[in-house]
């Protein structure tokens, strides 16, 4: 497939995003306020590609190769901060000053209090990748868990929110993982999105009663709103394993609408764990505000490591 892309030119814009988060997951909620800078990107011709079988539109990709990397933390306050990933990956042609759903790729980094660089350390290393071959990788380190607000999300704070969305990546759970999913222990890392206060889709791993790890997906409101919590639709599946110590590939697919016409699933390595469809449109028909790509967060400290990851306008394959 031969791809050609418009160079674009990033700005910084004195524009200030205030956004309240909270724990995700089973843990309770702990609102707390944080305010990204903005970097702004000007316009620029749609990249030109061979199409899909779908006719799906490739929005980025990328392996963290080339020149990227990680900007230093900023907007840091007692909460945590913001780190932005910055550069241009020169195996996709893509840079990450090019906004995607009408924002910039940015980690969220929310120590819960404690001292930013002793509870948050990343960085994007070389290590050997789900190919075998050496390859460049975003590392996420929650090195302490000060409450359950510290967490460390790699994500878009969406001000353009789509109708629908693939994600595909490669990630990596601790090889250690099965220690630490003990019980009542949870751990996420397939995206999560969450609208501007009335709707959530957030996929997790935990161990259920006789300590098989599984997999879990919830439709809800847990989403920083007013609206008191309600679970629309929750599922649990035991028969894929949750891998560990080693790449494995997600995918997740959204449609927002009501009825039939809204629908979400997960992948696995080519394996359908959910797929569920019903409405994904929350009772104030609230956009989406923010994508979790990938992060790690769990109720315990945690490292997660993720890699090629692509992000399409819908699902490009039949």
């Amino acid at each position: 497939m031969a791809d050609s892309f418009a160079q674009q030119t990033a700005s910084r814009r004195s524009r200030a995003l205030t956004m309240t988060d909270n724990a995700a997951g089973n843990a309770p909620n702990s609102p707390h306020l944080v305010s990204p800078s903005v970097i702004g990107v000007a316009t620029a011709p749609a990249s030109t590609m061979t199409p899909s079988p779908t006719g799906a539109q490739l929005l980025f990709k990328s392996g963290f190769e080339g020149n990227v990397s990680l900007g230093p933390p900023y907007d840091v306050g007692f909460w945590g901060g913001w780190q932005d990933v910055v550069g241009d990956d020169t195996s996709t042609g893509f840079s990450f000053a090019s906004p995607v759903f009408g924002n910039k790729f940015t980690i969220q980094l929310l120590s819960g209090g404690g001292i930013l660089s002793d509870v948050i350390q990343n960085s994007i290393r070389s290590m050997t990748g789900h190919t075998g071959a050496t390859t460049r990788a975003l590392q996420l380190d929650l090195k302490q868990k000060i409450n359950s607000d510290s967490q460390d999300q790699f994500m878009i704070v969406v001000t353009q929110s789509p109708k629908e969305f693939y994600i595909s990546e490669w990630i990596m759970y601790p090889a250690n993982l099965a220690q630490r999913l003990g019980p009542g222990q949870w751990v996420l890392g397939a995206p999560e999105w969450k609208s501007a206060g009335d709707f959530r889709i957030v996929y997790l791993a935990y161990p259920n009663s006789s300590g098989k790890q599984c997999w879990e997906v919830k439709w809800d409101t847990n989403a920083n709103g007013t609206i008191p919590l309600q679970v629309f639709y929750a599922e649990v599946n035991c028969k894929i394993p949750v891998p560990q110590g080693q790449w494995f590939r997600v995918e997740t697919y959204t449609r927002r609408g009501y009825g039939s016409d809204g629908r979400s699933w997960l992948k696995v390595n080519g394996q359908l764990v959910f797929d569920h469809t019903g409405t994904t449109i929350g009772q104030n028909a609230a956009p989406i505000n923010r994508l979790f790509i990938s992060g790690a967060y769990a109720n315990f400290p945690v490292q997660m490591h993720i890699d090629d990851f692509e992000i399409w306008d819908k699902v490009p394959y039949e």
